[in-house]
């Protein structure tokens, strides 16, 4: 803060690129690949460049972060600056968790009940975590979690613990995240896992489904057939007077879907994804997932954040 360019991080550099048409483009580097960089410049927009057309490449000795930041500030305005600054940065392991997925050998119904006997065998995730729970916001419900899968689909078991469930949106790719939710953020490839899907399901069983290269959100709707999901409550939705025991939902997500990067179809045993279970209540104010996320950026899109799933036998 006192001088940034003094000692500038490697992740914050600002690099000046020279093409062979001439063009100087200025930024940080967010990707780099065999075949492109992607580059965020001081505006926030982002450049792509093929490495092909960069004839130099030269690091700059300004740091992005402007000069004299604390001017104007006594001794102590600055360290008090600098203590909550510190604060309010959360450090600590981040929990990218690790799970292994069964394949199926019964069919699997997807009805939004408990009743076939390869749930009973699946092994739960375990606890979810409310990355950014803060005191306020409600109590923390739990989810219990499972996976299974065959050549046809992947299959998501939510149980959802709930004394109050609520949602209202019937519409696909209505703003289901604001009612009880649950989603399935995942990526097939496991080096670009900024190639990602997300689908969100209410406690209705109402869907939004978008699909993301390059983390983008697309512009029209993906809206892909196939996805089967319903669900089952054990209690009264939108009846605050009693007090529910929750809700379940059952997903299959066929792998037809992303038969651009599935070589055979399907996964095959020993084939990682990267992906990550989310769950929303009380109109976002609540949010909890199995794999924590940024601590610092309460953001469910943030694929580096995804854990790590294997399939087998």
């Amino acid at each position: 803060l006192v001088r940034p360019s003094e000692k500038i991080d490697a992740k914050y550099r600002t690099l000046q690129v020279l093409t062979l048409d001439g063009e100087v483009i200025t930024g940080i580097v967010v990707e780099e690949t065999r075949d492109q960089l992607k580059l965020v410049d001081a505006t926030g927009k982002t450049r792509k460049v093929a490495t092909d057309d960069i004839e130099l490449i030269q690091p700059s000795s300004k740091s992005v972060m402007p000069e004299q930041l604390l001017s104007g500030m006594s001794a102590a305005q600055a360290a008090d600056l600098l203590a909550y600054l510190g604060a309010q940065r959360k450090i600590g392991p981040l929990q990218h968790k690790q799970a292994t997925v069964h394949r199926t050998n019964v069919p699997i119904v997807v009805d939004g009940k408990i009743d076939e006997s390869a749930w009973d065998s699946a092994p739960t995730l375990g606890d979810f975590v409310f990355t950014w729970w803060k005191e306020g916001d409600g109590e923390k419900q739990q989810t219990d979690a499972r996976m299974l899968w065959d050549d046809e689909a992947l299959y998501v078991l939510f149980r959802c613990f709930d004394k109050d469930v609520k949602a209202t949106r019937t519409e696909r790719d209505s703003d289901v995240y604001r009612d009880d939710c649950v989603e399935v953020f995942a990526s097939p490839e496991l080096d670009h896992p900024e190639n990602y899907f997300n689908i969100e399901m209410n406690a209705l069983g109402t869907t939004l489904d978008n699909y993301r290269p390059q983390g983008i959100k697309p512009t029209s709707a993906w809206d892909p057939d196939g996805i089967r999901c319903a669900v089952s409550v054990d209690g009264t939705v939108n009846d605050p007077s009693d007090v529910d025991q929750g809700w379940t939902l059952e997903v299959a997500i066929p792998f037809s879907l992303f038969s651009h990067v599935l070589e055979d179809g399907h996964p095959a045993p020993g084939d990682r994804w990267r992906l990550n279970l989310n769950r929303l209540e009380d109109n976002i104010a609540i949010k909890s997932q199995w794999s924590q996320g940024d601590r610092n950026v309460p953001s469910f899109h943030a694929p580096n954040f995804f854990g790590f799933i294997e399939f087998a036998e």
